[in-house]
């Protein structure tokens, strides 16, 4: 049969077809897209954002966050839970202290929710200068 005979790619396809069907039949095919996103015991992965504090509402627990450069600016919404602590220095203190203009380190989470912060450190004041 020539390469390009309509009975070859459709029996090819038809093949291709099985397989997969195969494979979601037995649920092969989830388990390992699962597996290749999450090892079997391992904690889900952290995601680090750095960037300057938009906006903050404390009533609802979340903080705007504007992360990027250039032409890749992005506005992250974080949830802040309760309890958590905002690294100041070697100091920690309540989330009071972030404000828009704040440049924050902060280590996130990902749940149903949102983005969640578990590690907050602030860098940078608004009235802070950077040091030369």
């Amino acid at each position: 049969m020539p390469m390009n005979d309509p009975r070859r790619t459709l029996a090819g396809a038809i093949r291709a077809g099985a397989l997969l069907a195969a494979l979601l039949e037995c649920g092969a095919f989830g388990s390992a897209v699962a597996a290749a996103v999450t090892p079997s015991g391992a904690a889900p992965p952290l995601e680090r954002l750095t960037g300057t504090v938009a906006a903050v509402d404390f009533r609802a627990g979340h903080v705007d966050l504007l992360t990027g450069v250039g032409h890749a600016l992005r506005v992250r919404r974080v949830l802040l839970p309760a309890g958590l602590k905002v690294r100041v220095g070697a100091a920690e203190s309540a989330p009071a202290v972030l404000a828009p203009g704040c440049v924050v380190r902060m280590e996130c989470g990902h749940t149903r929710a949102g983005t969640v912060a578990s590690k907050v450190t602030l860098l940078r004041t608004p009235g802070q200068r950077e040091k030369p």
